[in-house]
């Protein structure tokens, strides 16, 4: 609950092959509930979060819920000892293809550039007559992992870059 949306999507990306669950105690489903109805969210913040609550897989016990969710039993239990009180137990899928809840990832890099004027390059390495990039379509200093605050810096960069290449008519 304490991580940042992008560094939780990459680890669901990177090393969960893209499906992930979030799984709530009683105490942490109630205080959720309580904040999007009343914590003064914007409403694309609280509906999809109300629905995946309403919709979450429910056991009484880790166990059950492990089964309702394909998951070991055993693992689940060592990673919620400590971390979770009293069930029962809601499982929010979290999956990066699930459609009522998106999950917070966010597209970085994907189009190589030429490091001079921002032209796109194709895979030999020349330049794509007209097209440009900017910004975290591009290649950049965080082209696989989100730096917060970085994202400025991309855009202003290598905008004014590709502008400039742009306005001069380069090809």
């Amino acid at each position: 609950e304490g991580v940042y949306g992008a560094l939780l999507g990459h680890e669901i990306v990177e090393k969960q092959g893209g499906s992930a669950w979030l799984v709530l105690d009683a105490a942490l489903r109630r205080r959720a509930f309580r904040e999007c109805l009343f914590g003064r969210l914007w409403a694309f913040q609280s509906v999809p979060a109300l629905i995946a609550m309403l919709t979450a897989r429910k056991a009484r016990s880790l166990a059950a819920l492990a089964t309702a969710i394909g998951a070991d039993a055993a693992a689940l239990a060592a990673a919620a000892e400590g971390r979770l009180g009293a069930g029962p137990y809601s499982a929010i899928d979290i999956s990066i293809d699930q459609p009522a809840m998106p999950m917070a990832t966010i597209t970085l890099g994907g189009l190589a550039v030429n490091e001079a004027d921002g032209h796109v390059i194709d895979p030999a390495g020349r330049d794509i007559a007209g097209l440009f990039a900017a910004g975290r379509c591009a290649i950049g200093l965080a082209s696989s992992h989100y730096v917060s605050g970085l994202s400025l810096a991309d855009c202003v960069f290598s905008g004014r870059r590709a502008g400039r290449a742009a306005a001069a008519g380069l090809p």
